[in-house]
């Protein structure tokens, strides 16, 4: 969950609940994550989660995640 800015309250009533586990989220925040091949950095956790995303919904990269049609 987004964890800063306006995020912070829906993270601090979530993680408030006893049945849900919660973990910040800071898109600007620096990151050491690389993409697929190893070799690509990014400037923040949000440019990071987007190419992930995108990565995840390449068909060459095998069926991991699917949108429904449009």
């Amino acid at each position: 969950v987004d964890a800063d800015d306006l995020g912070i309250g829906v993270y601090d009533n979530l993680n408030n609940t006893e049945d849900v586990t919660v973990k910040p989220f800071h898109a600007g925040g620096k990151t050491d994550k690389k993409d697929k091949s190893g070799v690509t950095g990014f400037a923040n956790a949000k440019a990071a989660a987007w190419w992930q995303l995108r990565e995840m919904l390449d068909p060459m990269n095998g069926p991991t995640l699917e949108l429904p049609p449009d």
